[in-house]
């Protein structure tokens, strides 16, 4: 591919050669007007180049915005890390708190399933059975099978 340098003199070959045929006026006319194509095309390559130009300065912002600081992770990590330490350590203590009442309220029910199993075998006990009852002949309602006594009216 040819680069600028070589079009520009190919160009300027191929201006040059009809200008001997031309009048000295025609080859100022032919002059300018080519002098007018080479404005036209450098201001072209003018703009191109602007935008050009402007297009890598915006990937270069979108690479900068994507590009990573390696310390600024670090310590959003160590962060988020810690917090979640602190909220496991949080956990874990309240949890032990939770199982300090329940182990208490298990010994509180056992204590009272045991002082109610003592007043059911207490109760029990005083019941008679049906073979006392019958040889006493006393009222089963009646406490230690007594007869029940007369009500004065």
């Amino acid at each position: 591919m040819p680069t600028p340098q070589h079009t520009a003199f190919f160009e300027y070959q191929q201006v040059t050669k009809t200008l001997a045929e031309m009048s000295d006026r025609q080859k100022v006319r032919t002059l300018k007007l080519e002098l007018f194509h080479a404005l036209q095309r450098g201001h072209d390559f003018q703009d191109r180049s602007r935008a050009l130009e402007d297009r890598v300065t915006e990937l270069e912002a979108e690479l900068g915005a994507r590009r990573v600081d390696p310390i600024a992770i670090d310590t959003q990590l160590r962060t988020h890390r810690d917090r979640a330490t602190s909220e496991l350590a949080e956990t874990r203590k309240q949890h032990e708190a939770d199982m300090a009442m329940l182990r208490l309220d298990l010994l509180s029910a056992e204590a009272l399933c045991e002082a109610l199993g003592e007043l059911l075998e207490g109760r029990l006990s005083s019941i008679p059975d049906e073979g006392e009852i019958e040889t006493t002949g006393g009222d089963p309602q009646a406490p230690n099978g007594q007869e029940p006594q007369a009500v004065a009216s």
